[in-house]
């Protein structure tokens, strides 16, 4: 048992001031794609068993505190825990929904780089083709042999990395 000791600076608590209830303090901890997430989960009950929002509970934390050694002369209400687990499941569905847009974001970011990569193979590709066509026009013009053998090795080789790209490609 635990008694708070008001004071006037912590004006949301007013209402409370001279009123029993419980308190509950919890750590949820769980594991999403991008790292591990924990939070503080409050779960406060007025003696009348009305739920205290969550920000009001945690004012209580602002306040002195002096630890009663006087046994708790009730049941904790069933209340107080269900109300943990409502809160809870709030703080899951928002780790979820955090986790959900990291990875709508992490898919948009893999989708732009598979189009910038396509982009430049693309872009690779037609430079090739316009060598071995200017390795072609070489070839079909060389007067020499050795001129010939050369381009066509050349016309080989740009034909050869043009294919490999296109297999990147698709």
């Amino acid at each position: 048992r635990v008694r708070f000791v008001y004071r006037n600076e912590v004006s949301a608590l007013g209402p409370w001031q001279g009123r029993g209830g419980w308190l509950r303090l919890s750590l949820f901890s769980t594991e999403t794609p991008d790292r591990e997430e924990s939070a503080l989960v409050v779960s406060a009950l007025d003696d009348e068993g009305t739920p205290l929002d969550e920000a009001v509970a945690l004012r209580f934390f602002q306040l002195d505190a002096a630890v009663d050694a006087a046994e708790l002369a009730e049941a904790i209400p069933e209340a107080l825990g269900a109300l943990e687990v409502q809160r809870r499941q709030a703080v899951h569905d928002d780790f979820a929904r955090r986790s959900e847009q990291f990875l709508f974001e992490e898919d948009a970011k893999l989708d732009a780089r598979v189009d910038d990569i396509r982009a430049s193979l693309e872009g690779e590709i037609k430079l090739l083709d316009r060598e071995a066509t200017a390795l072609r026009r070489l070839y079909k013009t060389a007067k020499a042999l050795d001129e010939k053998l050369a381009a066509q090795k050349k016309l080989r080789e740009t034909e050869r990395a043009r294919d490999d790209k296109h297999a990147l490609l698709y």
